[in-house]
């Protein structure tokens, strides 16, 4: 049995799987399985994957799509290691990411996940060095103390400096995502929820040992449509946690928020009853908001009226 598992779904990406593939082979650390979750590509992804002469890579093709969270849950539940580890099909690994991070969660036995820094990169590999420190400062990272810190609550849902690429962690903490498939495309997010609810540790090395690449097609640009539902789903699951008692506050905004965002997407869709409803419980969540008393108004507008509201926003966003 491999002492770590890394899981890596993909989809249509057989362009940037080779290199996210090479990543993990090329660790330092050797003892791992690798399992390729292919979500019903229809590009040369099986061939690819298949073209590789070795016995750690497991290649699961689902002839249907899944979907985001019920395929990394299918990871999660036929991984085989102690530990577990998530990368992107477009992503990629230092070669001493596997070594660094296990060797923390084999010397600290409180902690349930460790993570690092990383590097942005641009779609052709290029490290992107300003964006890069930014991204640090922004999830502050910067100044975060290394080593435990438990319990991990703050990190989890208010600063969230654990991104996916750069997690390992204890299978026995969490060997399954199933209560949790709601969370859909932001199911990295309650993911790390989850391991903090156990009230154990996330260890925090700082060094830039994984590479997240930025592109037109990555999940940081897709729309809020698709990860609006996600989001309201976990904060109303988080809002009935005890242990996220005193984060209340700030889960009620953020829930708003979506909510917010979601009928915000839906206006632009021209789907005014629906996102009216959202509005309505952004309201009802926040009665001081005012972007939500706001979207309700606006979602009472004739179609050709806040096409004029949209046209004109537009125009004052540009500066024309």
């Amino acid at each position: 049995m491999a002492t770590v598992s890394v899981v890596m779904p993909t989809w249509n990406r057989a362009g940037y799987l080779k290199l996210a593939i090479d990543s993990v082979l090329e660790q330092t650390f050797r003892d791992f399985e690798l399992l390729v979750l292919d979500d019903g590509s229809i590009d040369e992804t099986p061939q690819l994957v298949n073209s590789y002469d070795d016995s750690r890579i497991t290649y699961y093709r689902h002839p249907t799509r899944l979907g985001m969270a019920p395929n990394w849950n299918f990871g999660v539940e036929h991984s085989q290691g102690r530990y577990v580890a998530f990368l992107h099909d477009d992503d990629e690994w230092e070669p001493d990411f596997l070594q660094a991070t296990i060797q923390e969660l084999e010397l600290e036995p409180a902690a349930s996940l460790a993570f690092t820094d990383h590097w942005l990169m641009d779609q052709d590999g290029r490290l992107l060095a300003d964006e890069t420190q930014a991204n640090t400062r922004r999830w502050g990272r910067e100044t975060l103390e290394p080593g435990l810190h438990q319990p991990f609550y703050e990190l989890a849902v208010v600063s969230r400096p654990i991104h996916i690429v750069s997690m390992i962690f204890r299978r026995s903490v969490l060997p399954s995502l199933r209560q949790g498939l709601e969370s859909g495309s932001v199911i990295d997010y309650w993911m790390v929820v989850q391991l903090a609810m156990e009230a154990r540790g996330a260890f925090y090395i700082p060094r830039r040992l994984s590479r997240y690449r930025m592109h037109l097609g990555s999940e940081t640009a897709t729309g809020r449509m698709r990860t609006c539902p996600g989001y309201i789903w976990m904060f109303q699951e988080l809002l009935k946690e005890p242990a996220f008692a005193a984060y209340r506050p700030y889960l009620r905004r953020k829930l708003a928020g979506s909510f917010i965002s979601y009928g915000a997407a839906l206006m632009e869709g021209r789907r005014s009853k629906e996102a009216r409803k959202a509005f309505v419980q952004a309201y009802a969540v926040e009665r001081t908001n005012q972007k939500a008393i706001g979207g309700m108004l606006l979602s009472c507008l004739p179609g050709a009226v806040f096409d004029t509201v949209l046209r004109l926003k537009r125009r004052w966003m540009e500066g024309t």
